[in-house]
């Protein structure tokens, strides 16, 4: 997990205009940045809070308070953090809330997952790996989660993740290498053994 450079994504400008143009009243272009960043929020969710059908719920909820804040959006400011600390918070906030109900991790998948074909029995080992991975995740602290899910499956830089964390760069580097610790520690039988990414 080493620092990603800032990219220069001309999508993500894109997205900002898209933005602007909705804090205008220009309502299709909200549509077109809820289908343009639909897929990415929900994986997002779903990985943090580890249930599909919540997911959905949360991801639906992410755009209702962006379009409630979209006037709020200053246009010098990258989006993607601006949406993902949207996302961000309510993730936090719904693990909170349930807190003390377990939830398994292991037999879900994402909704858009698609299985690839091949050799049925490499396939299996790579869903095992793919499951004690989720499984890892989930016994993370929140915090050292939530970064390890923008960082690895979001792929955003550890700028834009302090950004959408509301932390230090310095904080997210150190969530991480904890994080990649723990996750070695608890993964230590698996690493090797394929190459499944949960």
């Amino acid at each position: 997990m080493e620092p990603r450079p800032d990219p220069i994504d001309p999508a993500a400008d894109a997205d900002s205009r898209l933005l602007l143009r909705s804090a205008a009243g220009d309502l299709s272009a909200f549509d077109a940045l809820v289908e343009r960043n639909r897929g990415r929020v929900l994986n997002l969710v779903y990985r943090y809070v580890g249930d599909a059908h919540e997911a959905e719920d949360i991801a639906q909820e992410v755009f209702v308070r962006l379009f409630l804040a979209r006037k709020k959006y200053v246009s010098q400011a990258p989006f993607r953090p601006f949406l993902y600390k949207i996302a961000v918070n309510l993730c936090l906030n719904e693990v909170r809330r349930r807190r003390r109900r377990p939830v398994d991790v292991g037999v879900q998948r994402i909704p858009e997952a698609a299985s690839t074909l091949g050799d049925p029995q490499s396939e299996t080992a790579r869903e095992e790996l793919a499951r004690h991975v989720r499984g890892a995740l989930q016994q993370l602290p929140d915090a050292q989660r939530m970064a390890v899910v923008l960082s690895r499956y979001n792929e955003l830089s550890y700028r834009e993740i302090a950004e959408a964390m509301d932390c230090s760069v310095k904080a997210v580097e150190a969530l991480l290498h904890r994080a990649k610790r723990s996750l070695a520690k608890q993964l230590g039988e698996y690493v090797g053994a394929g190459s499944g990414s949960p």
